[in-house]
């Protein structure tokens, strides 16, 4: 059995997952598609238990505040951790990176492909979202941001 675990966000509750756990051993591969802001101990568990079955696609936006801009609410260091204990479970190869570009990170769309070197990557420009680039949208999402 494959199975691919996407949202939404897939990892946002405390879910403890413990039906797969159980059922490991009936798959044979696991894909989580996550922001991995949230990771809870089952699911770090998950990882190194099976680490040989599991693959993740990391949905990225950007770096440290351009990171936190597009994904309102997220913060950059629980990403960071997260990422990087990730990799102490997880060979390179096993964790995909995805960058949906839009006129506020595409500056850093080489800075972003060398912080993720060595994994696949697949970014690609923000379809239908022609909003983003309205001047009212963007100032009615840095006030709700509180950002300048």
């Amino acid at each position: 059995m494959y199975l691919n675990i996407a949202g939404g966000e897939p990892l946002l509750t405390d879910r403890k997952y413990d039906f797969l756990h159980d059922n490991m051993h009936k798959i044979k591969r696991l894909r989580f598609i996550s922001n991995i802001h949230n990771i809870n101990e089952s699911v770090f568990k998950l990882i190194e238990n099976y680490s040989d079955k599991i693959k993740i696609t990391i949905s990225c936006d950007g770096l440290y505040d351009v990171y936190e801009f597009h994904r309102a609410g997220l913060k950059w260091k629980q990403f960071e951790k997260n990422y990087k204990r990730l990799l102490t479970l997880l060979p390179k190869w096993r964790m995909s990176v995805n960058m949906v570009l839009t006129k506020y990170n595409q500056h850093q769309e080489e800075e972003f492909k060398k912080y993720f070197e060595g994994h696949d990557m697949d970014i690609s420009w923000a379809h239908q979202a022609d909003h983003i680039y309205d001047p009212e949208f963007v100032e009615l999402y840095k006030r709700t941001l509180n950002v300048s």
